[in-house]
């Protein structure tokens, strides 16, 4: 049984400045929010925003990182100069991971786009990439808020000691143990 969806009316428009500004609407007005999915460049300013928040966030975590992989226990079988060599490569691609995370995030929101055309395809529903490039890009800015969650309370607790605490439970995993 297939309905309908009404359409949705496009507001006038509107500068990079008002889209910016109605990213909140993601938050909570979903009308304005998919208004907003039609808008020409609207996808600009969600990806400058969970992009400043991707760097930040990662910038943050890298001495959490560091100091966390400096007083872990060495795995079995390796020595403290392999650990050391497997340490600094692995902080190098981090440090370079930082730089390049606001291409990484374009390319998320770009393969994530490409799913849901997919599954449009498959249900027969007539959708843009553009449209859905947009959707997917306002709804990051939610998703950035877990990152900045896990900052917060990375630096709030105690030293980290181990991998599975540098991604902190937000969700109900907060009352599994690790």
């Amino acid at each position: 049984m297939s309905t309908l969806a009404p359409e949705v009316p496009l507001e006038p428009r509107e500068s990079i400045g008002d889209d910016l500004v109605g990213m909140g609407s993601f938050f909570i007005d979903p009308e304005g929010a998919a208004k907003r999915a039609y808008h020409k460049w609207f996808w600009i300013g969600p990806l400058i925003i969970c992009s400043i928040i991707a760097v930040v966030t990662q910038l943050v975590r890298l001495p959490i990182t560091q100091q966390m992989m400096e007083t872990m226990q060495l795995p079995n079988g390796m020595t403290e100069a392999q650990w050391n060599k497997q340490m600094q490569i692995s902080l190098t691609i981090q440090h370079a991971a930082v730089w390049f995370s606001p291409i990484l995030v374009a390319v998320v929101y770009a393969i994530q786009t490409v799913i849901i055309l997919g599954m449009s395809a498959i249900l027969t529903v007539n959708a843009k990439f553009r449209t859905l490039f947009n959707i997917v890009a306002g709804c990051s800015v939610i998703a950035s808020l877990e990152a900045i969650a896990s900052v917060i309370v990375l630096k709030m607790k105690a030293p980290v000691s181990t991998m599975a605490e540098l991604k902190p439970p937000l969700g109900l995993d907060i009352f599994l143990s690790e």
